[in-house]
């Protein structure tokens, strides 16, 4: 029998290119253990793994299928959710406010955008790369502005998603706290675009994979789910993310920049496990949970 990564090895170079986004596509459905989670992520993935829609055009359109639910009564009766809305007005900033005129070099070692760490040198040499200080530092210069990248867009997927949650949670407080968050996520869209473009001078291209998560969460019509994706998975790992590039970084700029938006997240995430709480363990049922 002849060896399928053999076989690859003798095909054209244009044919591989064609294969990888299938077989990306099927290692990761192979990962899967639960047949609904496959099902349902089914059509992001083909989309985004495939298709590659978030690369084909400078707009996707993704249909919203949830229903946006009124609230007559206006009740008001969640004191934590009171309290963290009121923490969330009060913590608003201006992104024009940032120190803009902060010179930022990308090529700086003194004062780099990202750890010099990330480059593993010891794996590049050990495939013949030799990289010397400048190539270094435009290396880190790319990997940041790849990362920062996957910031911007994953900010926007979180714009869309909080604007579609706001409409479709069912309780007054998480209306008045949800309004806040699309604010938040709108200046974060903002001020990692005008980063990118002033100041690093490099924008990448949306990531598949995030990309198949975004599409996932914009397109389900349980607000819950929408919930779970949005508020406790991405944001929480967004933190994370943020988190690790604020401690590390130099660039003043860049720091200042990341200092409001983890206060921010913050927020969000703890909004998340507000919202959840009850919803988890009163509303559902033990084979939803």
């Amino acid at each position: 029998m002849v060896d399928f990564n053999t076989l690859r090895q003798k095909l054209p170079h244009a044919v591989n290119e064609r294969l990888d986004p299938w077989l990306e596509t099927a290692e990761i459905f192979s990962e899967m253990r639960n047949p609904r989670v496959m099902g349902s992520m089914a059509p992001s993935a083909v989309r985004g793994l495939i298709l590659k829609s978030g690369k084909r055009h400078i707009r996707t359109d993704m249909p919203a299928s949830h229903d946006a639910h009124f609230n007559w009564s206006y009740d008001h009766d969640q004191p934590e959710m009171q309290a963290l809305y009121e923490r969330a007005k009060q913590a608003q900033w201006n992104g024009s406010n940032l120190p803009w005129s902060t010179s930022v070099d990308p090529l700086n070692p003194e004062l780099p955008l990202a750890p010099l760490d990330l480059l593993d040198l010891d794996a590049a040499r050990s495939v013949g790369i030799h990289l010397n200080g400048p190539d270094r530092m435009r290396m880190v210069h790319s990997m940041a502005g790849w990362m920062l990248s996957q910031f911007l867009h994953g900010e926007q997927g979180a714009l869309m998603a909080s604007a579609q949650v706001t409409e479709a949670v069912p309780f007054m407080d998480g209306k008045y706290y949800g309004a806040t968050q699309v604010m938040d996520e709108a200046r974060h869209v903002e001020v990692f675009h005008r980063y990118l473009s002033e100041k690093v001078g490099k924008m990448y291209q949306v990531n598949d994979n995030l990309f198949v998560i975004i599409d996932a969460l914009m397109t389900d019509s349980r607000w819950d789910i929408k919930f779970l994706g949005m508020q406790i998975m991405v944001e929480g790992l967004a933190l994370g993310a943020f988190g690790f590039l604020y401690q590390y970084t130099q660039e003043p700029l860049l720091k200042e920049l990341l200092k409001y938006v983890i206060q921010d997240e913050a927020r969000h995430v703890h909004y998340g496990v507000l919202a959840l709480r009850d919803h988890v363990t009163q509303v559902l049922t033990p084979r939803e949970r």
